[in-house]
Order: C-alpha cells, then structure tokens, then sequence
C-alpha cells in the first residue's frame, strides 16, 4: 500500500526475523532489511546475508546433551512434531522448561521451526529422516563422557548394551573380549559410591566395561540395547578400520 502511495520502492524493516520468515519472504520477493544482519533488495538484485550466530553449548558449535536426545529420539524412537512440550517432557523424562530451552536451541541451529499451535508451541523439523541425520552430523558428540572398567558387579551388569558388545549384535564385526553396558553418568556415579561395582586397577584385570553417558541411553534403547545413532556416535572416532566399516554397516540398516 505504502509502494502503491508514495510511488516508490519500500523495503520491511525488521529488528529480527526468525528463519522460516526469511524464506518466506525472499520466496515471495519481498523486500526487506534486519539490520546489522540481512539485506534484501531484489529489485536493485541485492541479497547480502551475515552468519546468523547460533547461540548454544559453551562448545559453541555443537548440541547440548538434551538437545541431542531430543533429536535422536525423533529420529529413532517416535515422532515428537504434533506432541506438546508436556508430552515430549514425559515422553523423555525432562522438565517441560528444559524441552522449550532445546527447542528454541534447535532453532537457533537451524534444524527445526516452534510452530505456534493455540496456546502452545509445537516442534516441527525442518526436514525428515536422513535428511535430518545427515544436516544434524556434525553437530553431535558421543554421547560417552566416562568410562569405567570393572572388577566386579554385584548382581546383573547394569543399565543397556553398547559399545562394541551392541556393534557386533547388528553387524558381522567381532565382540570384544570385556561386554561393554552404559548408563546415565549420575547412575554411574551412584554406582562407584553404593558399592554395586568394584573397579578394576588395569584393563586386563576387567571383566566389563562401563560408560557413563552424558543423556539416558534407556530413553532411546531398542530393547536391551543403546539406539543404533548414538551407538554410532560412541564410537566414530574409532581407529580401527573394522569399526569404520561395522559402522557403515550399522547406519545403512537404520529404517528412516
């Protein structure tokens, strides 16, 4: 109306603008300016884009722990796009503040979009599957922020099967000699400190191995096992070339 009035070129002013409207946006070839960040003037064929900075984890380039779960758990265990904030908190055992936090956190990496669904906010993903796995890479961590070999355990070996005892249950490489199971860090800890577990000096004395992980492998476990992409991402920087190719193995068995 403003064009159509003054007879003159008139740009959006903006002081910030969410990605989705970006696109929208450009798609539709409307001008417009965030400044100190975008300018976009089709009709002078000006399109200057900044680095958007992402805030997150101190790292700074990659996902927190929960935000990590969070996507994984999409990926892997079932759908969280339509579900509340409160349903994804007691689908994954977070507070429903620590799950609105990862969203906006996934946002700002650009991997999903807060979609506004009455009085509540929804995540939708900005793509799907392999897609999303495949944008989403390099932006995660293994998940094993501790190990622990094992002497003795009091009772059966706790918490879910992982490392190479989990690889060589989907692919054709070979067991290690030592099972390995991992737990939530805290469980790890609360372990060490009841005496369930007794630590062994070497790992030639060790009849197991125990990882604490930085979310709950149990969240995301497909039966008595830790999930196929964290189980990946435990173990990527791996040397051995055995690995490397059980692991190719595993991610190509993974139904999108």
């Amino acid at each position: 109306t403003i064009q159509r009035t003054v007879g003159a070129s008139t740009a959006l002013v903006l002081s910030s603008l969410a990605s989705y409207g970006r696109r929208a946006l450009i798609k539709r070839g409307v001008p417009f300016v965030v400044p100190g960040r975008q300018l976009f003037l089709p009709q002078l064929m000006i399109d200057l884009r900044e680095h958007f900075p992402r805030p997150g984890p101190s790292a700074g380039h990659v996902l927190s722990a929960g935000a990590q779960c969070v996507l994984l758990a999409h990926l892997v265990r079932q759908p969280i796009e339509g579900l509340s904030m409160r349903g994804i908190a007691d689908l994954l055992n977070y507070s429903p503040m620590a799950i609105s936090k990862i969203g906006k956190e996934l946002e700002a990496f650009e991997l999903c979009e807060l979609e506004v669904h009455g009085r509540s906010r929804r995540f939708r993903f900005i793509t799907q599957g392999g897609g999303l796995w495949e944008r989403a890479e390099t932006l995660l961590c293994s998940p094993v922020k501790k190990k622990r070999w094992l002497v003795k355990c009091n009772g059966k070996m706790p918490g879910m099967v992982a490392g190479l005892t989990a690889l060589s249950a989907e692919t054709d490489i070979s067991d290690d000699r030592i099972p390995t199971h991992a737990v939530f860090g805290r469980e790890l800890r609360d372990l060490e400190a009841s005496g369930t577990v007794a630590l062994a000096e070497t790992h030639d004395d060790a009849i197991a191995s125990l990882e604490g992980w930085a979310y709950d492998p149990g969240v995301l476990a497909q039966g008595e096992r830790v999930d196929p992409l964290s189980l990946y991402l435990s173990l990527r920087e791996s040397p051995d070339e055995r690995v490397q190719t059980a692991l190719d193995e595993l991610l190509e068995d993974v139904t999108w």
